[in-house]
């Protein structure tokens, strides 16, 4: 009887799965994400509602999480504004490294001219400290939840251009190339359908762990008042009012329920980002 050979990749995923870390990470994020998404369902209260007749009530049945200064319900901001931090994280990653990708591509596969401009451009980059640039452009273009996704991309693509150029630069010496030269395939077909599937496992991790870095970084920004507008509720822009020392000592239902949400969710990214390092990552 012959024995069945796994794939390559039925390797990585048993190997994704065996470690309960990572797993336990993405049944959190899974559990987070799937509790904003049906926040209107799971609560009545509109996150943006004002009640003057509610304001600062501690947790009960009515509010599970208590009331802010305006009287608005804790647990319906912290669903709505999941959705919102969930978002800029996800789409600041993705955009951020879909850039780098095709700057990195272009960069590895021709070389030359293009792998010296884009490289002095990321180095350039590199040389501002991230949130001063972050601040900086904010200061300049402006507040929201558009803007803020742009400045991530823009001030996130070097890491992975820097994976990718790297992947290509050796990639492309490769026999299999060489072959599909011969063959006559053009460029764009050798880089997208020949070269780029063999670089994307370390791209895959980056982008998620990412995606932890960018939901902090827009928490840090709106508790700071310089993020998203606060009338749009954000896990950030709901922590905004722990500034008062009123609030931390008197009222910590307002800081506690959402800075815990904030960090099981970046801490669960994490834990899946590295399991996805350990399972697809080919330099571990």
């Amino acid at each position: 009887m012959k024995t069945k050979v796994k794939s390559p990749l039925q390797k990585k995923i048993e190997k994704l799965i065996a470690n309960r870390l990572a797993i336990m990470g993405f049944v959190l994020v899974l559990i987070i994400l799937l509790a904003c998404i049906a926040a209107p369902i799971i609560t009545d209260f509109d996150p943006r509602e004002i009640d003057y007749g509610a304001i600062l009530q501690a947790p009960s049945k009515e509010h599970i999480m208590g009331t802010d200064k305006l009287g608005r319900d804790v647990f319906s901001r912290v669903l709505y504004g999941g959705r919102t931090s969930i978002y800029i994280g996800v789409a600041a990653s993705l955009s951020g490294a879909l850039l780098g990708l095709v700057m990195g591509a272009l960069a590895g596969y021709f070389g030359g001219r293009i792998d010296s401009l884009f490289t002095r451009l990321s180095e350039i980059m590199l040389t501002f400290p991230n949130m001063i640039l972050i601040l900086v452009l904010t200061a300049i273009i402006g507040r929201g939840v558009g803007v803020l996704i742009f400045i991530y991309a823009i001030t996130g693509w070097m890491t992975p251009y820097r994976m990718i150029r790297s992947s290509f630069l050796s990639l492309r010496e490769e026999t299999y190339v060489e072959v599909a030269r011969s063959f006559g395939f053009s460029d764009a077909r050798i880089i997208f359908n020949h070269i780029l599937p063999n670089t994307l496992s370390p791209l895959m991790v980056t982008a998620t762990t990412n995606v932890a870095t960018y939901i902090l970084n827009e928490a840090g920004l709106s508790f700071i008042g310089v993020g998203i507008p606060i009338q749009i509720p954000t896990w950030g822009s709901i922590m905004n009012a722990a500034k008062s020392i009123d609030v931390v000592t008197s009222y910590w239902w307002l800081w506690l329920f959402p800075g815990v949400i904030l960090s099981l969710f970046v801490l669960a990214v994490n834990f899946l980002g590295d399991g996805l390092r350990d399972a697809f990552d080919p330099k571990q």
